[in-house]
């Protein structure tokens, strides 16, 4: 059962990553106007994205991202244990394909990110702040979330 979670977290990871960067390849192909570049790389993710989603969330719930996951650990929904192979999973799916992505809220992609010397990299000393940020952005959402189900809970 835990090896089919991982799998799926590896492919979707993979797949949402390699969706990214191959459609803003094409994009640059495409057009030399950045904003249809962005359009077009924006399409062809969310349509990716809600199809992975959709594949996956039954299997493993979709997290595709190493800071969903921490945050489904905080919230006690999944096992530090999990976090951690999820992470790991998510990762390898960022670092097989040596891809980056133009989204700043994924861990796994800021790894693929450093590896990489196109417009959309990151330089490998940046990328520890990237990280904090995203955790932070995290963080800040679980806890405005909790605060807003807690009225929400208290009111009825």
């Amino acid at each position: 059962m835990i090896r089919t979670k991982l799998v799926s977290e590896f492919l979707g990871t993979a797949t949402l990553l390699a969706t990214v960067v191959g459609s803003g390849a094409m994009a640059t192909n495409l057009s030399s106007d950045v904003g249809i570049q962005l359009l077009i790389n924006t399409i062809a993710t969310v349509f990716v994205l809600y199809i992975l989603v959709t594949l996956f969330a039954p299997i493993s719930g979709a997290h595709f991202n190493p800071v969903v996951s921490a945050v489904s650990a905080i919230a006690k929904e999944i096992s530090p244990k999990i976090f951690f192979l999820y992470s790991a999973a998510q990762i390898a799916g960022a670092a097989y394909f040596f891809t980056s992505s133009t989204s700043f809220a994924n861990p796994a992609a800021v790894f693929g990110r450093m590896l990489t010397d196109t417009f959309s990299g990151i330089a490998p000393r940046s990328a520890p702040l990237f990280v904090l940020a995203e955790i932070i952005g995290a963080l800040l959402g679980y806890f405005a979330f909790q605060t807003l189900t807690t009225k929400s809970k208290k009111r009825k």
